[in-house]
Order: structure tokens, then C-alpha cells, then sequence
């Protein structure tokens, strides 16, 4: 048989031949082994995987083969910059669950994974064994929920969302993209509010302006956020969260979000799930990236501009990013629906940010590699506002500062067990005030973690081999929140962890052994005990089960204990301070109606701050979920749901308050005395409660909305946080897609939800349950966002459809409607290649994106609810922003 050239065969004939074939006539003529390291400069667009293996074989000179049904319905990411062609292929392959296998005489047969030939996000647990190259140490990479390598965490409910998906979706920012997933409540700390979420107490009155993940609504620090698999310094006043408005959309590989409590996994702060932010580590070649979007009705504009350079030599590569993002802020009198709000007041404040990231890895040896990366990021903020009377301007400007650098070595010891070893160092200050040169609050906090993690197989069971993950963890945390003008500590903490864990994957059936009725069975055990220097230890256990009857189906489930610390901000705490303010003066700020006449005008003394005695807040979780992926006609079905149950006891919160707003509880204990934790409301207190509170103040008393004096009050009020609340969330998680050939392109369609049965939360075993499902400022039980795409060729174009659920200020009736909100969403994407366009054009990537095509205005909440604290609307469950269109130009060289 003569020489095969993909040139002279259709893609259907092409696609037609088995590998068989090519296997059983070694005397085919391919490509000489020499094209497979000549380095090329190459420009293929994202697309179809079958046609873009026919234009990289091409552009190479290689033959490549696979059989259709590998490829059908699956997509390739667009390559551009200079590679060997087994860099292309391997760039190519990412996320398809395939791998290019050398054929004779230097060319390639595409097949299902097998073997950890490259870096890749794909199950490995057919070959425990470890692969060695010639130059260098293959990597085989650690995904989200699991220490074990090359292992995918199928029992658990994790998601990866690729570069791809994320540039799809038209966001210009980390912060963006996170508040279009369902599972992800926009609440909690985001800068949509002035000083954080009403009822958060994970974030404190927070002035960073700093953006987090916050799944299920369980609060901004109830997510472990992660940069490349290591814990960044936290933000907010009391160091609570992670703060991802630092980190570049530009400089994102993959984001990996795990919704299941993963103490056991990663130690503390993981009740809700973790957010893994992966950074890029591998290009060739400069992309340079500019992006300017605007609102088309006021005045908020953003810039976004990027560059990456990158190369690769034979034992290591290396890579640069550097990305500079401006957003305009946005006013209440630029919007029809808070027009009536006075002027200079911010719905969203203006931002400035500088990010720079650097990485490199290296090959010391066959079977050793060592890998540094960092990433540098400053940021300012400016917001227009108002204080608590209502009418006196104020200004709040912010500079956050951060440096993160982070190093690991691996060593395969044999091809049965490797040693990694990871170190990592982050720093973030914060300052505020209206004056940054003369600030008037500071912060800094540091995290030092070092980690040593085992990976082997302890022995070979009938289904495979019985793999481990034993290892230790050090962590030094620091914090500390000063008054920026005398230097006064608000907080001022510091803890040391010592954690040992371990993990086992136990494959019981494998489809090897030909069991009826199950093609596998495996198990998942995992176990960590840390040790805090300054409130004890905590052992937390995670199991999961993975059960598949036949190919393509799988059941799974899981059961873990999570728990968190309290922040360091809360256990060296000196913040308690007292205020008096008029009850008349805060029912008209916050369009409330007395409870009684007899407290429409009544001096409240309240107590703020931390309550003493903090102990760790603890969660217990279930999840029970089904993945089902087939061929359905001519293309792909992928369906997967989750049923969640979390139980998150003991949580450091204000007493709970129906409405969510301290300023209101003496209302609330007119209607139902017996509806707050007891002591939350002190009716008629003698002079010795009176001085009981007061001598708990660390700070001078401040008053508003009335002349009465400290021995003159009519109520006390005890807004301390402590360990009062218990909240529950339940709930399931859909996710539906289908990808198939339509004309001369590739259709796909989804749809990605989460419904809330449960949300609720309860003081004290004495009161009332409070259901804050569906009310203001708290998550809805429907968030759903659909997609419609099409590729053709270099032109792809999507159709996103978000909604979410109509719902009232509060559970009962007398709460007002808010009605659902619904929006659509437009990309576009338009990559040149060769004989694409002219020939400047070549690597040059077009993006178009509007936001909210139709410029729907967020619900209104109503006249007579609390709208000083947030104009008009809820920003927890929309945005102010509207229509908003986005141009985007990437040139690769």
C-alpha cells in the first residue's frame, strides 16, 4: 500500500479507517521521525476535534489517525505559537480523554487514554505505574479532591472548567465568569455591596472590596479557594476569605470546583467545596490580548489588556503573563431604578488592577522536576457613598497588594512510588480610608504552608492496584487589622497547624473481570488530623463510592465531616464597640414600619464585635449523584445531578434576625419575643446590664438619630458574633449537554441548574427556624443557565439564557414580590488560520460579547424595604449593570 496523505481523503473517509488497519500494515508510509521535533509556528482555531486533527496533520506533514466515534462531539482548543508536533498533538488532546500513540515509521494513532503520556485531566487508574522520558520526568497532574495522582475524583461532584469555556462565556473577569454558575451565590463578599452581605459575618464589615466564591450561599469563607492547589493570604477585616478579584482571567488554565465538604482532603474552610484556580505553566510563543467593553446607557467602561510570552527547551518551559484590568464605576443616577437615591452613591465602584504572573518548571534529572510559580497583583478601588444618617457624603477607597510564590519538586522514586513536595508563601495588605497617603484602616495577613505528600500502590487486588496518598502539612497563619492613623489593633492573630492525612482508592470490580451487571465498583477513604495552636484539633473523615453497572453510567456518593476555625480576625479580636441610635431614626433609613407605637421612637444601645469563647464551626455532608454519558445519533449526551445535604452547625454569626438586620431585632422581638436567641434583646435593662455592656467596649461611643444619653436607653441590643447558628442547605444540581454534527459544523446545547429545597437557619435549639430560602439578600431556590452553541470552521457563536427565581423580601406573606430575572447573553468568536484572511491576520482571535442583549432591569424590591444598605435591588441575585457590550482582539505569534 502507497503512501496515505491526508489530502487526497475526505475527513469521513479519512476518519472511516479503524486503527486497526494502520496497525495490521506496518508497510504504510508515514512522516519521517524527524517532523515529529521539527518545531513549527502553527494557527488553528478552536473547533471540531476531527477537523482540526486533518488541519494539524496538514500543517505538520504527519499522518494522524483515529476512528470517528473518538472523536465525535468533542472539541479542540485553538493552538497558536511554535511547537514540535508532539507539543501540537498533546496541546490538542487536552480534556478529550484521548492520547496519540506512535505508529511506524514516526506517525501517530489516536485511542481512549491509557497511559500517562502527557499532562492531561483523565482518569489514570488503569496504570499506577510511572513514565519516564528521555529528557525529563513526564508530569501527571493532581486534580481537585483528591491527593492521589493522576486519579479522577469520580465520586465526588466536581466540575473543570477549561480556558475554552471560560472565554466563551464573554466575562472579562474571575469575579464575572463566577457569577454565572448556578452553584455559586452572588452574596456574601462582593464588591455589589458597600461593606459585604447583611448577615455574613464570615466577612466582617469588609472595606477591601474584594470578591469571593461562595457556593451554596454558606457564606464567603465557607469555600476553599486555592491557587494552583495551594492556600492564598486571606482579605477582608478579619482575614475570612479569598479575595479572586486578584487573580487574572487572563493567566487561567482550568478552573476546578469541587461543591462537597473536603476537609479530610484539604483541612479547614472546605464546608462548602473548594475552588481551584489553575494557573497557565506551558506556552509557546507571545499572545497579545486587548479588550474594551462599555454599558450602553451610563458611563461604566472596562479595559483589560494582556500579554504572555512563553517558551519551551528540552528539559523544562517557561512563561510570563502580565494583565492590566480598569472598570469604571457605576452610579445610582445612572440607573432608572435607584435614580431617586442621592447622587455620588456607588452600585459598583470603580477598579484598577495590575497582575503579573511567572512560571517555570525544569527537569533536574529523568525521574526529578521542580516547579516555581508566582503571581503579583495590586488593585484599587474607589466607592461614592453615604453615612448612617443618610446625608452626609463619604468617599472609601481601598489598595489591596498581594504576592503569592509557590515552588514543588517531584521525584518518581519508582515506577510504583513518588515523593512531591510543595512550599508555598502569600502576602496581602489592604489599606482604606478616604485618604490611601493618610488611611484610616489597615490589614496584612501571611500563610506559610509547607507539604510532603506519598503517592505508591500498597498491593494489587483483583480489580487493579490498591492506591495511597499519605503526607504532612505545616501551616504558619498570620493577621492583623490595625486603626491606620495610631496603629490600635482592631485584631491581631497568629496560629500554627501541623496536619497529617492519608487516602486510599480501592478498586473492587473493574470491567476486566466481567462481572454481570457491574462493570465497576471502587471506593474512596479519606482521613486528616490537624492540630491549631490556639483552639485544638479536629479529625475529619470523607468516603465515597463509586458504582457503574455499564458503560457510560455511573451512581456515586459521598460522606464527609468539614470543619473551620475561627478566623484569625475573630480570635484576637479587640473590636467591640457600642452605639446608641433612635429607633425612629433607623425605621425611616431603613423603610421600616414600627412594630408597636410604643417603640416608634426609642433610644437602642448596641453591642458590635466579636464574642469571646469562639469555638470551630463543623458541617456534615451528604451527596448522592448519577453521570450518564452516550453516543446519542450522530452525537454526544452527557447528563449528570447531585443531591446535596449540608448541615453547618455551630456558625459564627450576629444572633439571627428575621430580615437579616441587626438595626430592626427590637421590631422583631415586639412581634415574638420567643423568635431570637435568648439575650439578643434586653427590654428595660437596669443600670447594671447598661454597664455590663459598656464595659465590654474597646472603642468610643458613637451615636446617630437621637440626643439620649447611656443610663437613658430603652433596649439593649447584643449583635456579637458567636457560635449561635445552625444553617442547613439542600439541594440538587443538574447539568445536560449534547454536542452533534449540524450541516458543516458542530451544534451543542446545555443547561446547568441548581434547585434549593432547604436553606434555612436556627439561633438556638429554643427558637424558631428561620426559612431565609428565597428571601432578600439570600439564595433562590431556581438559578438556571442555559446554552446554545455553534462552531463553523474558525467562527464559534453561543446563546446564554440565565434565570432566577421570583421570591419575596421575606418568608412571610407580608414580605414584598420580587419578580424572577431573566437575561440573555451573546458571544461570538472569529479565529484566522492560514487561508483564513490575509495573511497579517493569521493567529489573530476576534471576541464579541454582549451581556443582558435585551437590557432587563434588575427586580425591584420595593418601596418599604431595606434599600439603604443596597439601592433598590438585590445585587446578591442580580446586577445593576445591564446591557453591556465587549470587543476582544488576541494576536498570537
Amino acid at each position: 500500500m502507497g503512501h496515505v496523505s491526508p489530502k487526497k481523503l475526505s475527513k469521513a473517509a479519512l476518519f472511516s479507517m479503524a486503527s486497526a488497519l494502520v496497525l495490521a500494515n506496518p508497510a504504510i508510509s508515514y512522516a519521517q521521525e524527524a517532523a515529529q521535533q521539527e518545531v513549527q509556528v502553527l494557527s488553528l482555531a478552536e473547533g471540531p476535534l476531527g477537523d482540526r486533527i486533518i488541519d494539524l496533520s496538514e500543517a505538520l506533514g504527519v499522518n494522524i489517525f483515529a476512528p470517528s466515534g473518538l472523536v465525535a462531539g468533542k472539541q479542540a482548543p485553538a493552538i497558536s505559537g511554535t511547537y514540535s508536533a508532539d507539543a501540537a498533538i498533546d496541546t490538542l488532546l487536552v480534556g478529550s480523554g484521548l492520547e496519540a500513540t506512535p505508529g511506524p515509521n514516526g506517525g501517530y494513532v489516536l485511542a481512549a487514554a491509557q497511559q500517562d503520556s502527557s499532562v492531561r485531566l483523565i482518569d489514570d487508574r488503569d496504570n499506577s505505574s510511572a513514565v519516564f522520558g528521555n529528557e525529563s520526568i513526564q508530569e501527571t497532574i493532581v486534580v481537585t479532591g483528591t491527593n492521589i495522582r493522576g486519579l479522577t475524583p469520580e465520586s465526588t461532584p466536581l466540575r473543570i472548567i477549561d480556558r475554552q469555556e471560560i472565554q466563551a462565556s464573554g466575562q472579562g473577569s474571575v469575579r464575572d465568569y463566577l457569577r454565572t454558575l448556578p452553584q455559586n451565590f452572588g452574596g456574601g463578599a462582593d464588591d455589589s455591596f458597600p461593606f459585604s452581605l447583611p448577615g455574613d459575618a464570615a466577612t466582617g464589615e469588609d472595606f477591601s472590596e474584594g470578591s469571593a466564591v461562595n457556593l451554596r450561599g454558606l457564606g464567603a469563607g465557607s469555600t476553599l479557594t486555592l491557587l494552583n492547589g495551594r492556600r492564598i493570604a486571606p482579605s477582608s477585616n478579619i482575614g475570612a476569605y479569598t479575595d479572586i478579584s486578584i487573580i487574572p482571567v487572563s493567566a487561567i488554565e482550568r478552573i476546578e470546583v469541587l461543591s462537597d465538604g473536603a476537609s479530610a482532603i484539604y483541612g479547614s474552610d472546605a464546608i462548602a467545596g473548594v475552588a481551584n484556580f489553575v494557573l497557565r505553566d506551558d506556552y509557546e510563543g507571545i499572545e497579545v490580548t486587548g479588550r474594551y467593553g462599555t454599558v450602553t446607557s451610563g458611563g461604566l467602561d472596562e479595559y483589560r489588556t494582556n500579554l504572555t510570552a512563553g517558551t519551551t527547551w528540552g528539559s523544562g518551559n517557561g512563561l510570563v503573563t502580565y494583565e492590566y484590568y480598569s472598570r469604571d464605576g457605576l452610579d445610582v443616577s445612572e440607573r432608572g431604578f435607584s435614580s431617586e437615591v442621592p447622587s455620588l452613591n456607588s452600585l459598583l465602584p470603580t477598579r484598577d488592577r495590575h497582575s503579573v504572573l511567572a512560571s517555570v518548571s525544569q527537569s533536574l534529572s529523568s525521574n526529578v522536576k521542580i516547579g516555581v510559580d508566582t503571581l503579583y497583583s495590586k488593585r484599587k478601588t474607589t466607592r461614592f457613598g453615604f453615612e448612617n444618617d443618610g446625608t452626609t457624603p463619604r468617599v472609601d477607597r481601598s489598595s489591596n497588594e498581594s504576592f503569592t510564590i509557590g515552588g514543588d519538586l517531584e521525584w518518581e522514586i519508582s515506577e510504583d512510588y513518588s515523593l512531591r513536595v510543595v512550599g508555598n508563601y502569600s502576602t496581602l495588605e489592604t489599606i482604606a480610608g478616604a485618604d490611601l497617603d493618610d488611611p484610616g484602616r489597615f490589614n496584612s495577613g501571611d500563610t506559610i504552608t509547607t507539604d510532603a505528600i506519598l503517592n505508591g500502590s500498597a498491593l494489587e487486588l483483583p480489580a487493579g492496584p490498591l492506591r495511597f496518598a499519605v503526607g504532612g502539612q505545616y501551616r504558619r497563619e498570620t493577621f492583623i487589622n490595625l486603626d491606620g492613623r495610631d496603629r490600635r489593633p482592631f485584631a491581631d492573630g497568629k496560629r500554627n497547624v501541623y496536619a497529617v492525612f492519608a487516602e486510599l482508592f480501592v478498586p473492587i470490580i473493574a470491567p476486566e473481570m466481567d462481572i454481570s451487571g457491574v462493570r465497576r465498583f471502587e471506593l474512596n477513604i479519606s482521613g486528616r488530623l490537624e492540630d491549631y495552636s490556639d483552639f485544638g484539633s479536629s479529625t475529619d473523615p470523607k468516603i465515597g463510592l463509586l458504582y457503574s453497572p455499564i458503560d457510560g453510567l455511573r451512581f456515586r456518593g459521598t460522606y464527609s465531616t468539614s470543619f473551620r476555625p475561627p478566623a484569625l480576625g475573630r480570635t484576637g479580636a479587640t473590636d467591640r464597640e457600642i452605639r446608641i441610635f433612635g429607633s425612629a431614626a433607623v425605621n425611616a433609613l431603613f423603610g421600616a414600619t414600627p412594630a408597636d407605637p410604643s417603640v416608634a421612637d426609642v433610644a437602642i444601645l448596641e453591642l458590635l464585635g466579636t464574642g469571646t469563647g469562639l469555638e470551630a464551626e463543623k458541617s456534615e455532608s451528604y451527596t448522592f449523584g448519577v453521570d450518564y454519558e452516550a453516543a446519542l445519533g450522530a452525537g454526544e449526551f452527557v447528563f449528570g445531578t447531585t443531591y446535596f445535604d449540608t448541615v453547618f452547625d455551630g456558625r459564627i454569626n450576629a444572633p439571627p434576625v428575621p430580615g437579616g438586620l441587626n438595626f430592626l431585632a427590637v421590631n422583631e422581638f415586639i412581634r415574638d419575643p420567643n423568635g431570637l436567641v435568648p439575650g439578643t434583646v434586653i427590654p428595660a435593662p437596669t443600670q447594671a446590664q447598661i454597664d455590663g455592656i459598656v464595659s465590654q467596649a474597646n472603642f468610643p461611643l458613637v451615636t446617630f438619630g437621637t440626643d439620649a444619653g447611656v443610663s437613658e436607653v430603652d433596649f439593649i441590643i447584643n449583635s456579637t458574633t458567636v457560635n449561635v447558628s445552625k444553617t442547613v442547605v439542600r439541594g440538587i444540581d443538574a447539568n445536560v449537554r449534547y454536542t452533534m454534527p449540524l450541516g458543516k459544523g458542530d451544534l451543542t446545547a446545555s443547561l446547568n441548574g441548581t434547585y434549593l429545597l432547604d436553606f434555612t437557619q436556627q439561633g438556638a435549639p429554643t427558637v424558631p427556624v428561620i426559612d431565609l430560602l428565597d428571601t432578600l439578600y439570600n439564595p433562590l431556590d431556581l438559578n438556571l443557565r442555559g446554552q446554545l452553541g455553534y462552531q463553523l470552521g474558525s467562527f464559534t457563536g453561543n446563546i446564554f439564557v440565565n434565570y432566577a427565581d421570583s421570591y419575596r423580601t421575606t418568608s412571610n406573606n407580608e414580605g414584598n414580590p420580587i419578580g424572577s430575572f431573566t437575561t440573555v447573553d451573546l458571544s461570538a468568536t472569529y479565529a484566522f488560520t492560514e487561508g483564513s484572511g490575509p495573511d497579517f491576520l493569521n493567529g489573530t482571535t476576534l471576541r464579541f460579547f454582549v451581556q443582558n442583549l435585551f437590557n432587563e432591569e434588575p427586580p425591584q424590591i420595593g418601596e418599604d424595604a431595606p434599600t439603604s444598605i443596597i439601592t433598590a435591588f438585590d445585587p446578591a441575585n442580580a446586577s445593576a449593570v445591564q446591557r453591556f457590550i465587549a470587543f476582544e482582539v488576541t494576536k498570537a505569534f
